[in-house]
């Protein structure tokens, strides 16, 4: 990895000689000449390479719980419900790394708000389960975010507490089982949609302006990009593991306030949100080839590989750290206090270094508010 980099560095710096002496025609290009990195080439790398996969991935594995949930609702066995279960997990996974690239015209269409607004509301769910108007996708479209999405077919799927018997009477025995399966399904469906937008989005349209927004200002994409790492970084610590430490309001720990705790995935989640930043930062495809991207771009700009080293090596002791907890966030809660205080220090510490450090190093203004994701 270590000769990797050096490569990569050489590289550059090559690139950075022949560019300097290249004539250009327009200032605004010469200005991004003279700087000596290829910025363009960054967003292309990101949005090519990461993203548009990361997508592709979730994309791929929501079908998959169509098919499997499909089958659950037209035969509710338990068997038939474990597979919908653990496809679910497995769909989470994939949607944990495409969570960060919430920015630009994508954060404008609102998908992601119809995709995963959590917690879901039971109490609206079973309000509308209990109605008497036509359930179907397009019943589901004109939903509020929290009756819908990711976290609701977490709720039908495990129920408030993860007990499959109880969550395969309420299919079988419930009055209102009937709907309870179409509202289930319409929901899948109205996720795929969105599923099918988000990725036709990248594609066809904000693809292109992302990769031409490389300008070093507040609309450009390097910019975005950056501030989406410090809220993420942010929201992880304070909402998705703080407050359910009781950080925030100096309070016992409080399991209710866990994202994804019925299907004991918080620490999972919290996993993939990290490793969504660690592949962001190096701009790791796929196959984790490590391509040019902020990393570079901030070894480029300090001209050395300190504060890129600094943010990699923390990255490697916050993994650890994570590991180190090897219970749900539930009952880590209570039996691994010191193990969840040693993974909320080092997460901050990344958050210092993401939102302190490589910001003002890449002169980049953090513009979201600090109270965000509180």
């Amino acid at each position: 990895m270590r000769f990797v980099h050096i490569l990569k560095l050489i590289f550059i710096s090559v690139i950075s000689g022949v560019i300097t002496m290249s004539s250009c025609s327009n200032d605004d290009d010469l200005g991004k000449e003279l700087e000596g990195f290829n910025r363009k080439a960054l967003l292309e790398n990101t949005v090519d390479y990461v993203i548009i996969p990361q997508i592709y991935q979730f994309d791929k594995q929501l079908n998959m719980l169509k098919v499997v949930v499909e089958q659950f609702t037209m035969n509710p066995t338990l068997l038939n419900l474990e597979l919908a279960k653990k496809q679910w997990v497995r769909l989470m996974k994939e949607w944990k790394d495409c969570e960060l690239h919430n920015y630009g015209k994508i954060n404008e269409s609102f998908i992601y708000d119809k995709l995963d607004t959590w917690p879901s509301n039971s109490n609206f769910i079973e309000r509308f389960i209990s109605s008497n108007d036509s359930i179907d996708e397009n019943y589901i479209s004109f939903k509020g975010t929290s009756s819908k999405g990711l976290p609701s077919i977490e709720y039908f799927l495990f129920g408030e507490t993860g007990n499959s018997l109880t969550v395969l009477d309420s299919f079988m025995l419930s009055p209102v089982s009937r709907r309870r399966k179409q509202y289930l399904n319409a929901t899948v469906a109205d996720a795929i949609t969105q599923s099918h937008n988000l990725l036709s989005l990248w594609r066809n349209d904000y693809r292109n302006s992302f990769i031409e927004g490389d300008g070093n200002n507040l609309k450009g994409s390097i910019n975005l990009l950056v501030n989406q790492m410090t809220f993420l970084s942010e929201n992880v610590l304070k909402t998705k593991l703080g407050k359910p430490m009781g950080k925030n309001n100096g309070l016992a720990p409080d399991s209710s306030l866990l994202e994804a705790r019925a299907s004991k995935q918080s620490l999972s989640h919290i996993k993939r949100n990290v490793l969504s930043l660690k592949n962001a930062f190096h701009c790791l495809d796929t196959n984790n080839n490590n391509l040019v991207g902020v990393d570079d771009y901030l070894t480029h700009t300090l001209g050395n590989e300190e504060l890129t080293e600094r943010i990699r090596n923390q990255f490697n002791v916050l993994d650890v750290s994570l590991n180190q907890i090897n219970e749900s966030l539930a009952t880590a809660l209570i039996n691994q206090p010191q193990e969840l205080e040693n993974a909320y220090q080092e997460l901050k510490k990344l958050l210092i270094l993401i939102k302190v450090d490589m910001s003002s190093s890449l002169s980049i203004l953090i513009t979201f508010n600090d109270n965000d994701g509180d």
